[in-house]
């Protein structure tokens, strides 16, 4: 038997009315299409504004919108249990306690160990900044051995460099002043062997004109004759001296310029140590450079190292909490309270024993909710948002409301669901074995939920389709004309019961199809004309008088 049912019966009632209308023509004696008939009140009706509604009904079971398994990472016993299945509770009351004295014991070992290893870590700290400390000051008071050492070789080589321009430029000053001792002594010489030449020049000159006027005397006489030769004598030696002097000359001029190079070489020397001097004095100052950046280097390697050593003690503190954090959690959860008011569904634990997951379940009773499942046949057709009544057998005929919220895609397992099919039931299968797919669906229920009980089962009826404020004619009323177009039969002209009236056809356009009625959404049927309620059927009094019958 499929799960739910809809309420149609239209082909017994067809063939149920049928029957009593050639029952009411036999016993009044009509023909089939002449005049005098008399219409029974159940064969007609006025037309009139009325919902149409098209519904399929089944079984439901009440639901809370909310349910919650209360549930513990934790392992340990359960200690205490003060909830059972039905028990209201209050959302933060205390439903059960677990046993965390090992979680306890753990957590203050791991506490202790990292005591120990933040001490360690503060210690570091302390030393690393003491280091730095240290270092910086010995900076600060110039006491740095390899930079006072470098900068006393600096001032070595300063100096050195300072000693070798002055002298270069005492030197180079001689030179250029004449100053210098070989100079002013080979000069001293030179000027010497200069007059000498001159006065030998002067002497052989003189020496000379004294032989040219010997001989230039008529009677020489003896005395004469000695004067010239003495004369003479005194020439030849006066250029012998002259010669000798030439000869010094020269050789003083070759002392003086010897002299000169000897200075130029003591210049050009002197000139080297200037340049010597300098490169050691750069070297030297390189040095003090080296040694300063060196020691900035080592300043910051001991300013890296302390705050790395900070950085690892502030790790180490910051582990303190964080590897002891999940302790704490555990502990403070070995109270479990309920996360919001409700009602206990299912008490999964036992005091005793040790927790496995989930200890209960919690559901919300102030939202509540549908779960049914609805025959293939009808789901095409259902929408969220489609209006439900329904009632329990907790609260009797109270009827309750709501609506459609989710229609599921998938089929649910055939006899699984929550509803039963029913005997009758529209979609229900041909034979007693077999069953056709249902698809759950899910009901909210609006406005009122007292006296609801979770887990009760409901009767829902389920709108599919709606017409509203239109007309209505019955079902069998309504049938189809030969170009396609529907129409109903109206004794027109009738006012109630006891009149007459010629019947006629009206084009209708139908809406909605109810178990009885069907909705008229258009065509030339008025609101008050009489309806005949087997038109399809009666067809061969179009035409003809009738007559509405009293009420039985």
């Amino acid at each position: 038997m499929s799960l739910p049912t809809v309420l149609r019966f239209t082909r017994p009632r067809r063939l149920f009315t049928g029957a009593a209308a050639a029952l009411c023509l036999a016993l009044t004696g009509c023909s089939g299409g002449g005049d005098g008939t008399v219409l029974a009140a159940h064969e007609y009706r006025t037309a009139e504004v009325e919902d149409v509604t098209r519904a399929v009904q089944t079984s439901a079971t009440v639901a809370a919108a909310r349910t919650e398994a209360v549930t513990t990472a934790l392992t340990g016993p359960l200690t205490s249990l003060s909830v059972a299945t039905g028990d209201r509770v209050e959302e933060g009351q205390l439903l059960a306690t677990v046993d965390v004295s090992s979680v306890q014991r753990e957590l203050a070992n791991q506490r202790s160990q990292q005591a120990t290893t933040l001490t360690s870590e503060l210690n570091s700290v302390e030393q690393a900044e003491q280091r730095h400390r240290q270092y910086r000051e010995s900076l600060d008071q110039s006491l740095n051995p390899e930079v006072n050492a470098a900068q006393a070789a600096l001032r070595t080589a300063t100096a050195a460099h300072e000693d070798a321009i002055r002298a270069f430029e005492a030197k180079k000053a001689d030179a250029a002043d004449g100053r210098d001792p070989r100079l002013v002594e080979q000069q001293r010489a030179l000027e010497e062997s200069r007059n000498q030449v001159l006065n030998g020049e002067i002497n052989l000159a003189r020496s000379g004109v004294a032989s040219a006027a010997a001989l230039l005397q008529t009677e020489p006489s003896v005395e004469g004759v000695q004067q010239s030769m003495t004369t003479h004598i005194g020439t030849v030696e006066a250029a012998t001296a002259l010669q000798n002097s030439v000869k010094e000359l020269s050789n003083r001029q070759e002392a003086y310029t010897t002299a000169l190079k000897a200075v130029d070489r003591d210049l050009a020397e002197a000139q080297r140590q200037v340049a010597a001097t300098f490169e050691a004095k750069k070297e030297a100052t390189v040095s003090v450079e080296s040694a300063k950046l060196t020691a900035r280097q080592q300043l910051d390697s001991l300013a890296s190292g302390a705050e790395q050593a900070r950085r690892a003690a502030q790790a180490a503190r910051e582990s303190v909490g964080q590897g002891t954090d999940h302790l704490t959690r555990d502990i403070n959860a070995s109270e479990i309270r309920a996360p919001f008011t409700g009602v206990v569904v299912n008490v999964g634990s036992e005091v005793g024993r040790p927790v496995a997951g989930s200890v209960l379940t919690l559901a919300d009773d102030s939202g509540m909710i549908l779960h049914t499942e609805v025959p293939e046949i009808d789901v095409a057709d259902l929408r969220p948002g489609a209006e439900v009544t329904f009632t329990t057998a907790a609260t009797g005929g109270k009827t309750f409301r709501g609506k459609v919220s989710r229609v599921s895609p998938v089929a649910g397992v055939p006899g699984g669901g929550p509803a039963a099919q029913q005997p009758g039931a529209a979609g229900a299968a041909p034979s007693a074995g077999a069953q056709r797919p249902t698809f759950p669906v899910e009901i909210t229920i609006d406005g009122d939920t007292k006296d609801l009980r979770i887990g009760g089962s409901a009767r829902v009826r389920i709108v599919l389709a709606a017409d509203k404020g239109g007309l209505a004619v019955p079902r069998e009323a309504v049938f189809e004309r030969a170009d396609g177009t529907k129409a109903v039969l109206v004794v027109a002209g009738a006012e109630g019961p006891g009149s007459r009236g010629t019947v006629e056809e009206r084009r209708v356009e139908t809406g909605t199809e109810g178990d009885v009625t069907v909705a008229v959404t258009g065509g030339e049927l008025k609101k008050g004309e009489t309806v005949i309620s087997q038109g399809s059927t009666r067809r061969e009094l179009l035409g003809a008088t009738v007559t509405l019958g009293d009420e039985a």
